[in-house]
């Protein structure tokens, strides 16, 4: 169960720039769950451009870290080298504000594999506060080389 920091993850799961929103992965069980955070500054690129007057963390981002961790599990698995991994279904839930100078933690797990099918859940906690959950269905199609 090693680390991965920020460069390694990027050439995993193919996402740079402002899109990435893993810093670094803590932890991992292949096929089980994974440990992840994402350090915010009061500096970020979305505070100045969604809620102008109260920078907030849009959900659709609070979404993609939750998705960038399932997804970095998955490659990390051996069986999903030669497969793009496409999200097929999300259901994802909003508890508190998310703003700046504070460090997520993005804990994921894999419930389920059925054929080219993965049910996974995810939350996104600040200390031991949960942020946000989501549970999402991905679809392992054929790399496209």
């Amino acid at each position: 169960m090693n680390s991965l920091k920020k460069n390694k993850i990027k050439n995993l799961i193919k996402i740079s720039g402002n899109l990435l929103m893993l810093d670094e992965i803590i932890s991992y069980k292949i096929g089980k769950e994974i440990y992840a955070k994402k350090k915010l500054s009061k500096n970020e690129w979305f505070y100045k451009i969604h809620l102008t007057n109260r920078p907030l963390m849009p959900g659709i981002l609070q979404s993609e870290a939750m998705l960038q961790s399932i997804v970095s599990l998955l490659y990390l698995d051996k069986r999903y080298k030669l497969s793009d991994i496409l999200i097929f279904n999300s259901k994802c839930t909003f508890f508190s504000e998310i703003n700046g100078g504070q460090t997520l933690r993005i804990i994921s797990n894999i419930l389920q594999i059925k054929d080219k099918f993965v049910k996974a859940s995810s939350v996104i906690k600040i200390n031991n506060k949960i942020m946000s959950k989501g549970e999402f269905i991905f679809i392992r199609v054929k790399k496209i080389t």
